[in-house]
């Protein structure tokens, strides 16, 4: 006989628009890679008519139902969401009419159970691997209109759920029967949930190795540009120098012919070859010029070489600026996956928070269990703590005092913590020893399982 799976999460004012996004299908960029979006037209909602605004329709309920002449607390829980499904053989061959059926038998005892008034939407999914419903509730006590998600969702009740909806599905013809308890089995959605934040992990990592290796690259174009540069500066100089002598030492054309007047052709004696007679200052002039004029003419190759290096360096820069503009994309890239690692991050402790966990043992269950670094557990802390000072300087101290006290506590207890869920509101698994937390749970086990 097929499992029925059924958990309830919590969530606060800020996740209530979110929970809408995904229930109603309002964005084409979902990650979850599950979703059919070819058959998110099966989807319906079992509460609701159209698509409905859920921070509206949690404002109607809290106005009508809420009792409390305090106003809730910013950090309240405003909204908690029951999953129902099975597993898929379950639903393989079931005609849609029968599972509609099914989740409105599971829709009508969950109303009842917390008040048809107090829901927001039944959404059933019938687009991802395996159908299942959302079923979403302000907590709101039906004797006393307080909003009090943890006595309505505290283990006692959930148990009792767990107990008596497979009855009543099997009341109403449906082969179902209550999950094993205390199963270490997670859910899908979890599941999902945990390996989507594994691979960003492991992508952010990707994504920062080509950074780093690419911004070496661009260092090492810059290096080049940069000798290159000053090469062909160095060899222009050099260059004007040798000009300017070259040019205070040569003979202008006058000089030459008045030189050329001076000068008296002469033929040899006893028929020998002609010479010239020239006088001594005009001999050394001519003489400074020509060893000027061949010396230029030496040194005029290496000066080529560098104009043809001079030549590169446009084309150097366009290379640089294609790196450089990779580089700005990528570490955009880079950014926004490191956002998205921190929303995860932040999900992941509040969800401890919600749980019951305090601070201490969230941040001990996030390093140890989770594998959150150090760094970005405080920044957690210090930015989602309610306890937390409002200064960012006295919460980040806050925080570094918050990680001092997770970094001592038991790691089996912590374990043991994550695996009960730390449910029980008489136990402070912080301050059990490993042996202790051992005992407890076993005795827990034992109560479940009388």
């Amino acid at each position: 006989m097929s499992k029925l799976a059924c958990n309830t999460k919590k969530f606060q004012k800020a996740d209530v628009r979110g929970m809408q996004i995904h229930n109603q299908r309002e964005s084409e960029n979902s990650k979850n890679k599950d979703i059919d979006h070819e058959k998110t037209h099966l989807n319906f909602d079992l509460q609701n008519d159209q698509p409905i605004n859920y921070t509206e329709r949690v404002k109607e309920i809290m106005a009508d139902g809420y009792k409390n002449n305090k106003p809730p607390r910013k950090d309240a829980v405003l909204l908690c969401s029951t999953l129902v499904t099975a597993e898929n053989e379950f639903f393989k061959n079931m005609p849609i009419e029968k599972q509609r059926e099914f989740f409105e038998v599971a829709n009508n005892f969950l109303s009842e159970k917390y008040g048809k008034q107090n829901v927001v939407a039944s959404m059933v999914h019938l687009d991802e691997k395996t159908p299942h419903l959302h079923f979403q509730f302000v907590p709101l006590t039906m004797d006393d209109g307080r909003l009090c998600a943890k006595e309505l969702t505290n283990r006692k009740n959930l148990l009792d759920i767990q107990d008596s909806l497979p009855q009543v599905l099997q009341n109403a013809g449906f082969k179902i029967e209550r999950g094993k308890k205390q199963s270490k089995a997670k859910h899908r959605e979890t599941e999902d949930w945990k390996r989507e934040q594994e691979e960003m992990v492991a992508q952010l990592e990707v994504k920062e190795k080509e950074l780093e290796t690419k911004n070496q690259a661009l260092t090492e174009k810059e290096k080049e540009l940069e000798m290159k540069t000053q090469a062909v500066e160095r060899e222009l100089t050099a260059c004007n120098q040798r000009l300017e002598v070259a040019r205070q030492s040569r003979v202008t054309e006058k000089e030459i012919q008045e030189i050329h007047a001076r000068t008296e052709v002469k033929s040899g004696y006893f028929g020998g070859k002609s010479y010239v007679e020239i006088a001594v200052p005009d001999y050394n002039k001519l003489t400074k010029t020509a060893t000027a004029g061949t010396i230029a003419i030496a040194e005029n190759k290496p000066l080529k070489e560098q104009a043809v290096q001079a030549q590169q360096i446009p084309k150097l820069k366009q290379h640089i600026g294609k790196l450089t503009d990779d580089n700005k994309n990528l570490s955009k890239q880079v950014d926004s996956m490191q956002t998205s690692l921190k929303h995860f991050q932040t999900k992941t402790y509040k969800q401890y928070h919600f749980r019951g966990l305090n601070d201490t043992k969230a941040a001990a269950v996030m390093m140890r269990h989770d594998g959150i670094s150090k760094t970005n557990t405080r920044d957690v802390i210090a930015n989602n703590s309610p306890a937390a000072p409002p200064r960012s300087n006295d919460a980040r101290n806050f925080a570094d005092g918050i990680i001092d006290a997770a970094l001592k506590m038991d790691s089996e207890a912590i374990a043991l913590a994550v695996q009960i869920g730390n449910e029980d509101e008489n136990i402070d698994w912080g301050m059990l020893t490993k042996e202790q937390a051992q005992e407890k749970s076993t005795k827990i086990n034992q109560e479940q399982s009388l």
